[in-house]
């Protein structure tokens, strides 16, 4: 059984992708990618990661091409830290949510957990090298890492809260 919680409670990170942006990588020019064929495609690969008491709900419509340039290492390691970090911040157990949809140009995947919130202490700092806040494993470099892989990819990656805890999509 997981933890209880208002969807209020929920930790959002918006991973925001520019759709018609072609990029180069470290491996030569990205590909074009459908978000969401890869996110089902590493489905199991995340769920491997998850602890007993953990749950991924993954949310994309398969029909629903989202394509984006982009480096597929580049992007499976993006959200393979996001993952890790919401597996860091729920040691009780609980629920990862990752959406894929378009909103114009760009494709966001958004990321959810019900772990307890981003400590006041370090949210100004989050996404800077070494932030880090009661962790057992990692340096606090993995936000910093994702977001970079955002940004090469003419996008961010964004905390976007209102209220508890909660996120509003980018416009």
């Amino acid at each position: 059984s997981f933890p209880t919680r208002r969807s209020s409670d929920l930790r959002y990170f918006t991973l925001s992708l520019d759709s018609l942006r072609p990029i180069a990588t470290e491996v030569g020019r990205a590909a074009r990618i459908d978000v969401n064929a890869r996110l089902m495609q590493m489905r199991a690969t995340l769920g491997r990661m998850l602890p007993l008491g953990m749950a991924l709900r993954l949310q994309v419509v398969p029909q629903v091409c989202l394509p984006v340039h982009a480096g597929q290492q580049e992007f499976d390691a993006a959200i393979g830290e996001l993952a890790h970090n919401a597996i860091d911040a729920m040691p009780s157990g609980g629920e990862i949510r990752i959406i894929g949809e378009a909103e114009g140009p760009l494709v966001t995947i958004e990321i959810s957990d019900t772990g307890p919130g981003i400590p006041k202490e370090i949210r100004g700092q989050l996404f800077q090298p070494f932030a880090s806040h009661g962790k057992k494993n990692g340096v606090g470099l993995g936000l910093a890492m994702a977001r970079q892989t955002a940004v090469d990819h003419g996008g961010d990656l964004a905390r976007r809260c209102r209220g508890r805890g909660r996120a509003s999509r980018r416009p």
